[in-house]
């Protein structure tokens, strides 16, 4: 068996662990149940692939998000590991084919959604594979007062008893001390182990910034923190009026929501990362899984949902230890709606029961019938004709998940995808032999690479231009070649699947717990409470409240936040640190030292430090590699 340290050289090219890697590493190979909790950009997914890699047989990945899992799997083969996904969405002969080859192909790594854990050709199958660890990746998501709770989640501890003796490694960026107890108990640990890095992040500015008009404030800090930039809205159709916004004042910005385009998607993300975009404005779809370490500044034009997502979120700035900026823009009537989103986004137990119903009656399900069989679903539509907000109708359903009442699946806006599934004499036979296909056929083979060897996501609107059909001849053409056993065909899907786990009941004998539904109704309200603490904070350290709210009591001041720059401002008068700052301006047009700006001052280091800090946070002083400090022009 290969060295944690061989493994880590071979296929990362890394001399040396990250702090608490190589002890998650150990504690995986001794075959303990281990949870790491890591913050965000801290190496996760390293701490269990470099031990599956050491260890024969199969490591079993569960995962919450399509994208993350692709992500995953394409970085693996890249390095050349064996890495395999199942997913909704994928067809049945395709789910077959990936379970055969986790059983007799030397998969290392099987990519799963919790849903796919209940189904019967994954149980069936699951005993005969040679699994050695799970890793439940987003941990958090199994918890019952996590704010991002996935019923399906649940079913990992089912997992679990199909291979016993398997060890499990859990794992997350964020997690307050009920849910880290939680996750242990959810997943059945034995001999567990924690390890937790601590939430601090010395390099991580955390502002809260009173907006009257927040476009000028975005722009103002775009232009004084240089550098990539993520803004976080909450709808789809500010992304794009931000995103316009920007570039006509002059700066390289681009949108993201789940709503585009699967390739589109991937094209503003690919050029934000090689920095051909400088901000990208996006929901909150947008960053997980994504590794670029040199983001300068994240900003919320409106306050996040929880903690947990704000500081996951925020977290994604500065992974390069250099220093970087998170920063909440906040108006008057921000803090009013948080007050009142307590009860705007949150159902009561008698909606839930209500959209229950309703939701049957829309998609016609007579009563005692329809369990099992899938539905298409318009969240939005539905929510408008009932006049109830997206998300009130999205948190009732994870609500309704969590009492076995229905599931939703993953499908939402998933990329259509196409593999060639006959040889390329049988394929040739047949252009030959139906004249009318060959130029679909051949557009599709030079436009999407590998086609032969697995399934390719394929823009449908820009192969029916090129080849001069509709989109609707085109959908019906790929059908009929699917129907003809030529290509295996994956059509878009926009819509989630609803599924009832039980025959639809009335609503007078609808089955909930009523205390565990309200309990989690109040864990919402209070994850809203937490965040309005934070944001109408005036004394505490920012960086210190953090990560108090994660448990750690005793985090130092960080000295960067406002609510610490501030605080070393008032230690000087006002006029006194005023005239410092424009004397250090002044004398600061080429680049010095701290000390040689005291010396020429006459003042201590300390004090001239104070204010050359406070400079630099507002973008008006800069700092030269060796670490001297000059005014911006």
């Amino acid at each position: 068996m290969k060295s944690p340290q061989d493994i880590l050289w071979q296929y990362w090219g890394f001399n040396a662990f990250r702090p608490l890697q190589e002890e998650i590493v150990q504690s995986v190979l001794k075959g303990h149940d281990t949870l790491a909790l890591l913050p965000t950009g801290g190496g996760k997914s390293l701490c269990f692939q470099v031990p599956a890699l050491c260890m024969d047989g199969l490591c079993i990945v569960v995962s919450p998000l399509i994208a993350l899992m692709r992500d995953q799997v394409q970085n693996l083969q890249a390095k050349g590991i064996k890495a395999i996904a199942i997913h909704t969405g994928l067809p049945h002969g395709e789910i077959d084919r990936l379970l055969n080859a986790a059983m007799f192909a030397d998969v290392k790594f099987l990519y799963i959604s919790p849903e796919r854990i209940a189904t019967d050709e994954f149980q069936a199958r699951v005993a005969n594979m040679n699994v050695r660890l799970i890793a439940v990746d987003e941990a958090h998501c199994i918890s019952q007062w996590g704010y991002d709770f996935r019923p399906a989640y649940l079913r990992i501890a089912d997992l679990r008893a199909l291979v016993p003796g398997v060890p499990v490694i859990a794992l997350t960026a964020t997690a307050t001390v009920p849910v880290v107890s939680d996750i242990q108990a959810q997943l059945k640990f034995h001999n567990g182990q924690v390890f937790q890095k601590s939430f601090t992040r010395g390099n991580l500015s955390y502002v809260v910034r009173q907006a009257d008009d927040k476009n000028l404030q975005l722009l103002d800090i775009l232009k004084k923190v240089q550098g990539s930039a993520i803004v976080y809205v909450r709808n789809r159709r500010k992304t794009k009026e931000i995103a316009d916004y920007l570039r006509r004042s002059g700066i390289k910005a681009d949108f993201y929501h789940a709503g585009l385009e699967s390739d589109e998607r991937h094209k503003r993300q690919a050029d934000w990362v090689s920095n051909k975009t400088r901000v990208i404005v996006s929901t909150n779809a947008f960053g997980m899984g994504i590794d670029k370490p040199d983001v300068r500044v994240v900003v919320h034009i409106e306050p996040a949902d929880s903690i947990e997502a704000y500081f996951q979120e925020a977290g994604r700035a500065g992974r390069d230890e250099q220093r970087a900026y998170a920063i909440q823009l906040m108006t008057a009537s921000d803090e009013k709606d948080l007050l009142e989103g307590k009860t705007k986004d949150i159902p009561t137990y008698q909606e839930v029961r209500e959209i229950y119903d309703q939701i049957g009656g829309e998609l016609n399900i007579a009563f005692d019938s329809g369990a099992h069989q899938p539905h298409d679903f318009d969240l939005s539509a539905f929510a408008k004709k009932y006049q109830y907000g997206p998300v009130k109708v999205m948190n009732a359903l994870k609500l309704m998940e969590t009492q076995n009442l229905l599931e939703v699946s993953d499908g939402f806006q998933s990329q259509p995808r196409v593999k060639i599934v006959v040889g390329k004499d049988v394929l040739y036979k047949f252009q030959v032999e139906h004249r009318k296909y060959e130029p679909l056929i051949k557009m599709i083979l030079r436009t999407c690479a590998g086609v032969f060897e697995d399934y390719v996501g394929f823009n449908e609107v820009a192969i029916a231009s090129k080849v001069r059909m509709s989109y609707e001849a085109l959908t019906t053409a790929m059908l009929q070649l699917d129907r003809l056993d030529i290509l295996s065909y994956i059509p878009r899907r926009d819509k989630p699947q609803l599924i009832l786990r039980q025959p639809r009941m009335r609503r007078d004998h609808l089955t909930m717990d009523r205390g565990f539904v309200e309990a989690r109704i109040s864990g919402a309200r209070e994850r809203l409470e937490a965040v309005h603490q934070y944001v109408a904070n005036r004394s505490v350290c920012r960086s210190r409240w953090l990560v108090a709210y994660f448990g750690e009591a005793d985090a130092p001041d960080c000295g960067i936040c406002d609510i610490c720059i501030g605080r070393k401002k008032e230690s000087l008068s006002t006029s006194d640190f005023d005239a410092i700052a424009v004397q250090i301006l002044k004398s600061a047009k080429e680049p010095l030292s701290v000390a040689a700006l005291a010396d020429t001052l006459s003042l201590s280091p300390e004090r001239v430090n104070e204010v050359v800090r406070w400079l630099a946070d507002q973008g008006n002083i800069a700092r030269t590699e060796d670490g001297k400090v000059f005014a911006r022009s």
